[in-house]
């Protein structure tokens, strides 16, 4: 327990790779956006190291509440390491690295384009052509855009924008294409890209994250770390419930939402089943409450096909 040395370095290669060199340690990462590449810089220097969940209270146990400052953040996780207070936490395979960040540049270039598109429609509105918000998608509304008598002067403004939206939807495609590529080749995303409403984006998220499925007890520890199931402040005889927690991957849980929203939307008559479950809901609850229900639902399926290397039975997901 006795302090030997301190350092402060900037967090890169070739500072820690100067300070850890020839040295022989256990070293104590919170999990972070950057802890995955130091943690192996440090591993390749022959270090051992474990990245800690810093929802694990008993890490800091012994940080001071009052003050709060990197040194004593750094003090209180070596006293963790040294006591044994820490949980490690799940650090994904390379393949599910590279499926994840696939998955997230698409998303970006999408959102891009959803901007630019909500931008470029707000000035047509403005000018009176309303109705071009009202029917086109933002992959369609270059289409929707040329169908229109614009004035010359209004053409030109937003002619900047368009050429991007362009941009983007060649480059959209040619990664949507990618994608459809992973999946044919993965034998665990071919599967779950089978369940109604879930796509190639979806699958290959879902494989991401969850990395290894016997890392969950059960399907309802899955949809906790995915932050779809209901907060919780109970005491005695009183339990409230509040709204789902959002912990765990944003893009996957909004994902699966979107996948709920699907199901509910389709006519076709392989969703009948999910569907009318979740209309089920909604005419209690909302369409909203009843899409998170149906994307937790989602969730749980794929979990078991994954888990059991089955496939996708529509009316056996309604009857469980």
């Amino acid at each position: 327990g006795n302090v030997l040395g301190e350092h402060r370095i900037p967090t890169t290669r070739d500072a820690l790779q100067k300070l850890f060199k020839g040295r022989s340690a256990r070293v104590l990462i919170e999990a972070s956006t950057s802890s995955e590449w130091v943690a192996r810089c440090l591993e390749g220097l022959g270090l051992e190291v474990v990245v800690g969940d810093p929802r694990f209270g008993p890490m800091y146990a012994r940080q001071d509440r009052r003050i709060k400052t990197d040194r004593r953040d750094a003090k209180a996780l070596a006293d963790a390491l040294r006591m044994g207070a820490v949980r490690p936490a799940h650090r994904r395979s390379d393949a599910s690295v590279q499926i994840r960040r696939a998955v997230v540049i698409r998303n970006g270039l999408v959102k891009a384009r959803t901007k630019l598109v909500n931008q470029a429609r707000s000035i047509c509105e403005r000018e009176g052509f309303a109705q071009i918000g009202a029917r086109a998608a933002p992959e369609r509304f270059l289409d929707a855009l040329a169908e229109l008598e614009l004035d010359e002067r209004l053409a030109m403004d937003i002619l900047p924008a368009m050429a991007e939206v362009q941009a983007l939807n060649e480059t959209i495609a040619d990664l949507s294409t990618e994608l459809d590529e992973m999946v044919k080749v993965d034998e665990v995303a071919r599967r779950l890209d089978k369940v109604c409403g879930v796509g190639s984006v979806t699958a290959l998220a879902f494989k991401a994250v969850v990395d290894d499925p016997s890392r969950f007890a059960s399907s309802r520890a899955l949809t906790s770390y995915l932050g779809l199931v209901p907060s919780e402040h109970s005491s005695g005889d009183s339990r409230r419930l509040g709204r789902v927690t959002k912990t765990g991957d944003t893009l996957l849980r909004a994902l699966l939402v979107q996948a709920a929203w699907c199901v509910m939307r389709s006519k076709s008559p392989q969703n009948a089943g999910l569907k009318a479950w979740a209309n089920g809901i909604a005419e209690r609850r909302g369409k909203g409450r009843a899409a998170v229900a149906l994307a937790r639902k989602l969730a749980r399926i794929l979990f078991a096909m994954w888990r059991d290397g089955t496939d996708f039975d529509p009316t056996r997901a309604v009857r469980a």
